[in-house]
Order: structure tokens, then sequence, then C-alpha cells
């Protein structure tokens, strides 16, 4: 009996002290998991302020990016500098997300742009030598810009049944087609008529013919700006996971590991 006495002792003490160790080792484990979480994401924070900051400073320094929608519009285009740059004052004014809408803004700019030169353009006659009247070639480009007017406001009544040139019938598109051929026609004839004009009006009919011709380049090859669209803007949204966001995914993943690892471990800790 005095023999197993200092060994239930003994061992009742290397029980305590093994758990008491046991004890510690979960403590240590929890307190370095705190750490560990706490310090990662201290490290994310400031990583993201100084991305940000960076971004932020250097703003004023990045080069203005190119609107998708008018780049891809203008790629048909012959020239696409002159396309860019006529068509950015319009596409800057106006939200827009889709070379559809670009078509769109080109008619309805030709269209105001009609309403002013118009009234310029003199309506009378003038007396031949055998007296007879004879209308001017005023006349005649006035008359060819009023037919230019109706055939947009056609193609216009159209888009707005349906904005997408993609989702019309070839039927419906070929109408389109048809008469912005036909305006194209009509405003040659006026510019042909105004060849010695001075006053500035035969400048600003070549103006609305070059939103006319936007139009009809459009119109012809729909398919390939909408494809290259399509690619840049698919490209734009993977641009939009940066390296913040793929920085805060990686630390996101480490800390789930390593939580689910130190969970584990306190579960086997006998």
């Amino acid at each position: 009996m005095n023999d197993t006495s200092p060994k239930m002792s003994l061992l009742m003490d290397e029980n305590v002290a093994l758990l008491t160790f046991r004890r510690l080792k979960k403590i240590l484990i929890v307190s370095f998991l705190v750490f560990f979480v706490c310090l990662t994401v201290a490290i994310t924070v400031l990583i993201i302020y100084l991305v940000r900051t960076q971004d932020s400073t250097s703003e004023d320094h990045k080069p203005t990016l190119l609107n998708p929608a008018l780049q891809a519009f203008c790629f048909v285009a012959s020239n696409t500098s002159s396309c860019i740059k006529m068509f950015d004052p319009i596409v800057s004014a106006k939200s827009v997300s889709d070379p559809n809408q670009i078509f769109t803004l080109s008619l309805q700019k030709a269209v105001k742009e009609l309403k002013n030169i118009i009234p310029l353009l003199p309506s009378n006659t003038i007396p031949s030598r055998d007296g007879k009247e004879t209308v001017t070639k005023f006349k005649n480009c006035s008359i060819s810009l009023r037919n230019v007017l109706s055939q947009i406001r056609d193609t216009l009544r159209k888009m707005r049944a349906n904005p997408f040139v993609e989702a019309q019938s070839d039927e419906q598109r070929a109408e389109m087609v048809y008469w912005i051929t036909a305006a194209e026609e009509n405003l040659d004839s006026c510019i042909h008529d105004l060849a010695t004009d001075e006053s500035g009006v035969r400048a600003a009919v070549l103006g609305v013919k070059a939103y006319v011709n936007g139009g009809r380049d459009f119109l012809l090859r729909f398919a390939d700006v909408l494809q290259m669209f399509w690619i840049d803007n698919g490209s734009a949204d993977w641009g939009i996971i940066n390296l913040e966001n793929l920085f805060g995914i990686c630390v996101g993943g480490l800390e789930l590991f390593f939580v689910v690892f130190m969970f584990y471990t306190l579960c086997t800790t006998r």
C-alpha cells in the first residue's frame, strides 16, 4: 500500500503536467492563429491602401482610354483616326456603351445639322434671259437636303422600333442601307451644286456627309464592328479582376487554409 501511493501520486502529477502542457499548447495555437489572421488582415489593408494611393496620384498622368464602342465603330471606317476625332465629342457627351448607339447618334447629329443648313439656302428663283424662271443651284441643293432629311428620319424610325441592327431582319437592314445610300447620293448632288460656294454652306454639307458615311460603313459591316466590340469588351471585363482583387483572394484562401489546419490540430490534440 505504501509502495503504490508514491506511484499513484507520481502518475497523477504526470497527468496534471501533461494536461497543463496540452492546455498551454492549445493556448499557443489559438494565440498564433489570432496573430496570423490579424497580421494578414493588416498587410492586406496596407497593400490595398498603397495601391489605391498610387493609382490616385498617377491618375493625371494616365492616357484617356478610348471608348470601346467608338473604337469598334470606327474600326471599319476608311480613316479610323478621323472617324474617332469626329465622333468622340458626341460619344463623350452621352453615356454610350454600344456601337448601335453611335450609329443612331450619328444620324441624329446629321439631322440636327441639316435643320441648320436648309434655312441658309436661298429658295428664291431668278429670271433667265428669255424671261422664264429657272431654279437656282441653291434651290436644287435645298430639295436634295430635304430628301436627305426624310431618308435619315426613315432610318431613325427603324432604329427606334429596334435599336440593335444585328437583331433586325435582312430586309430591314436592306431598307436602311437603301435609305442611307440614297441620302449619300442626294448629298453628293448638293455638294456638286455648291462647287463654287464660299459661304461655308458646302463645308457644312460635307460635315453631314461624313456623319452619314460613318453610318453607312457601320450598316455594311456591322458584324465586324460588333465582333471587335465584344472581344474588346470581354477583355475589359477580365481587366476588372486586377492585382488588388487577386491579392485579396490569395490572402483569403491562405487564411481559410490556416484556420482549417489549426482547427484540425486542436481537435486531434489529446
